[in-house]
């Protein structure tokens, strides 16, 4: 995002509007998509004087511009980190990580979790010394919020003498789980 201050409300709209064309020339250089780039916020707030001993004085303007960015290859988070700061981005307001196919890796894990549930019921259905028998109710206890460690991505470039070093973000490994609840009929002892 970029924020601007000016004591003229005119004047902080128009500079911040200029530092945020450049921005996003800046990001969209990097070509990603407009559609992957998302207004989040956007503000105009007077700006006061509170310790003049005389009670509030408007002393300017404050307008704060954000966008969301969508990356799909992870590997553009330090550089588009890097030119959104070189093109004037005075916030970077962390990063989330998300998967782009949920549905489908939420669905093995149901998949592999009702055959762990019944890899279980025969289990103890064998214990027992009777049979498993049909399926009474299956419950799937929705979705577990995703397990996130982190781990360390190993350097992509090597920065030239005296040059920036390139921001280091490192990528982060989601686990998705599934919970299922699964009651099966108990057949005659074998």
């Amino acid at each position: 995002g970029v924020t601007t201050q000016s004591k003229d409300q005119a004047q902080a709209t128009q500079d911040n509007a200029r530092k945020m064309t450049v921005l996003l020339a800046a990001i969209k250089s990097l070509k990603i998509a407009d559609k992957d780039i998302q207004t989040q916020g956007y503000s105009v707030e007077p700006q006061y004087d509170y310790n003049n001993g005389h009670g509030s004085i408007l002393i300017g303007y404050q307008v704060t511009n954000t966008v969301q960015v969508t990356l799909h290859d992870f590997s553009q988070a330090g550089a588009l980190i890097d030119k959104a700061t070189q093109a004037g981005a005075s916030q970077v307001n962390g990063l989330s990580y998300e998967l782009s196919n949920q549905d489908a890796v939420q669905d093995q894990a149901l998949g592999k979790a009702v055959a762990d549930a019944r890899r279980r019921a025969q289990t103890m259905a064998d214990a027992l010394g009777v049979g498993l028998g049909s399926p009474l109710s299956l419950n799937d206890g929705g979705a577990a919020s995703p397990v996130v460690p982190l781990f360390q991505m190993r350097a992509m470039a090597v920065a030239a003498p005296n040059a920036a070093p390139p921001t280091p973000i490192s990528a982060q490994e989601i686990t998705v789980t599934a919970d299922v609840t699964l009651v099966y009929a108990m057949g005659a002892a074998k």
